[in-house]
This record gives structure tokens, sequence and C-alpha cells, in this order.
């Protein structure tokens, strides 16, 4: 996969753990992009687990080298059309993957996550890894 490429958690964590799919796509990326609820996420197990100095380093040092996906008037409006698609079809979607989906079509970039419920957003791309 070359061009942009939209990481959720579950990729970047895959990454870093050494699966050798996960890397293959995420390193034939052009540019890697991390949806700033993405980041979060990271950061949250970073200083949940038992190791908070390294794996804070470590999740700094990836965050380097992709460019972040802030939020923006432009993500609200997205957020609430994919809430409330998914709403009207019984398919909800955790609340920061909602933020994720939103910032990735908003930037028409396509997500690699092991994620399946993300299919159900109308519009998003999305590469699964495995």
């Amino acid at each position: 996969m070359s061009g942009s490429l939209a990481l959720d958690s579950n990729a970047v964590i895959a990454y870093r753990a050494g699966n050798p799919q996960a890397a293959s796509v995420i390193e034939a990326a052009d540019h890697l992009l991390l949806p700033l609820p993405a980041l979060g996420e990271l950061l949250f197990g970073a200083k949940a687990s038992g190791r908070v100095r390294a794996n804070l380093a470590a999740v700094h040092a990836f965050a380097e080298n992709c460019s972040i996906l802030h939020p923006d008037q432009a993500t609200a409006e997205a957020y609430s059309d994919i809430r409330v698609s998914l709403k009207r079809r019984g398919k909800p979607l955790p609340e920061n993957d909602l933020w994720i989906a939103s910032l990735c079509l908003q930037w028409g970039a396509p997500l690699l996550t092991q994620d399946q419920h993300f299919q159900w957003v109308e519009g998003i791309e999305v590469a699964i890894w495995e």
C-alpha cells in the first residue's frame, strides 16, 4: 500500500509488537497519519502499563513519524453525519472510533485497523493487515 495511511491504535500496537503483516503495510505507506483519538488511546495504554516510561517514549517516538490528524469543525460535521447514519441502522461505534472514522473521511485517508466495525461507515476505506 502506498500513499497516505491513517493508523488505528491497534495497528500501531501490532507494529510495535513486531507483527510482520502490520509492519509490511505500515512500512509501504508514503505518509503515516495518526488520528488524535488513536494517539490518546496509545498514550493511555502506555500510562496504564507496567513500563510507563519506556512505553511513553515509544509512543512519542512513533508519533514523531506521523502527521497527527486534529479534529476541527469539518470533523464535527463528519462525526455527526456518521453517528446519525449508524444510529439509524442500529450499528453504533465506540466514541473514539467515531472520531477516528470522521478524521479519515475528512482527509480521505484509508484506515489500517483490525476493528471490523469501521466497515459500517459509508465512504471509509478500511485496510486490514491479516
